[in-house]
């Protein structure tokens, strides 16, 4: 059983959460259900994300990467710039208009796995 349910369109993802990331699960669940759109990512290459804005989740640094992958989400509680979810389809460098992330810059990023019914990591491929 999943612990979560993401639908986008048509599209239905069962998911879980990192045993990694607790301060971030306890975090996003609050938020929910979160009823929003996808919106094309501008500089992070083959993601979509859903920009929270101002809301910032306090939960510091939390199984963090900057190379989310499908399967992946990853939550930027938004230091530098906004607040947001990737939900990334292909290639992902996370980065904002303040340019790449790297390492000693990053702010808090951490991932939650997204699996298909099978339990298997999901493959979500661009809409060409």
């Amino acid at each position: 059983m999943a612990d979560l349910t993401i639908r986008v369109g048509d599209l239905r993802f069962e998911a879980r959460w990192e045993e990694a990331a607790p301060r971030t699960r306890e975090a996003m669940r609050a938020w929910l259900p979160i009823r929003t759109k996808l919106i094309h990512c501008k500089w992070s290459g083959e993601s979509t994300w859903v920009p929270f804005g101002d809301e910032r989740p306090a939960v510091g640094f939390e199984n963090h990467t900057s190379y989310p992958a499908p399967g992946d989400l990853l939550i930027y509680t938004g230091d530098i710039s906004e607040c947001e979810i990737l939900f990334p389809y292909g290639a992902c460098s996370f980065s904002s208009r303040v340019g790449p992330s790297g390492v000693a810059t990053v702010p808090p990023t951490m991932r939650v796995s997204v699996t298909g019914s099978s339990g298997q990591p999901s493959s979500v491929r661009s809409p060409r």
